[in-house]
């Protein structure tokens, strides 16, 4: 009896092994499923809300820092007053003292006055750059959500994998809907030319026209350098 019949593992293939004569085809691109691709634009907003959230928790402790500050201020400026209270009923008594003691308080509440037309400016600013930096994160975040929800329609129309189409176009430094649809276009074409044409014959790396081989490329890295060269 042949001892390797019926042996389960004779039946798979191993990982990368293509089946008896279908050796030198294209390989069938994965394309992902709405499911997955939602669920990485889901992970990614999640990852910003914990970010967002980190930032809320050390603001709220600022903030409690802040009212401890102030209300140390006010027992400090409580004392203050009291003892401001005794200095004028003396100076009641003496003329002299009265009016160098008005003329001193006039001039503590000038510096006052300044001190906190500044420090509301101060404030002022920082509300506005922080404004500003919540506004661009806010603008960036939906914006790459779009864009994620977008890949994965483009390249479920060109029947191309959007993780590959969004690697590419980092490669490529394209940003926009409009350049990727462009790019699964080509990525597309490029996928079904093997099918069309005969093969590329390849020697020692160089093909007959002095032009790189591309051998061994996948399809998008065949694209970016060919659109690199175009540039």
């Amino acid at each position: 009896m042949d001892e390797t019949k019926g042996k389960p593992e004779d039946s798979l293939q191993k990982p990368g092994q293509t089946s008896q004569g279908t050796e030198g085809t294209t390989p069938t691109t994965k394309t992902y499923t709405e499911d997955e691709v939602n669920k990485r634009i889901s992970d990614a907003l999640a990852a910003k809300g914990r970010d967002a959230k980190a930032l809320a928790d050390k603001e709220a402790s600022l903030n409690a820092r802040d009212e401890a500050i102030k209300a140390h201020e006010a027992e400090i400026n409580d004392i203050k007053r009291r003892r401001d209270e005794a200095e004028l009923e003396d100076a009641r008594r003496d003329p002299t003292k009265l009016t160098a003691y008005q003329e001193r308080k006039a001039r503590e509440k000038n510096q006052l006055d300044l001190q906190a037309e500044r420090d509301a400016l101060k404030k002022d600013r920082a509300a506005l750059e922080r404004d500003k930096t919540e506004h661009a994160e806010a603008l960036k975040a939906a914006q790459e959500t779009q864009l994620e929800i977008e890949l994965w329609e483009i390249g479920a129309e060109f029947n191309v994998n959007p993780v590959t189409l969004k690697d590419t176009m980092k490669d490529l430094n394209l940003t926009t809907a409009e350049q990727a649809k462009a790019l699964a276009k080509r990525i597309s074409e490029t996928l079904k030319r093997p099918a069309e044409s005969e093969p590329l014959k390849v020697d020692s790396g160089v093909t007959s026209g002095h032009k790189e081989s591309t051998a061994g490329k996948s399809a998008p890295q065949i694209y970016a350098d060919t659109f690199r060269k175009e540039k």
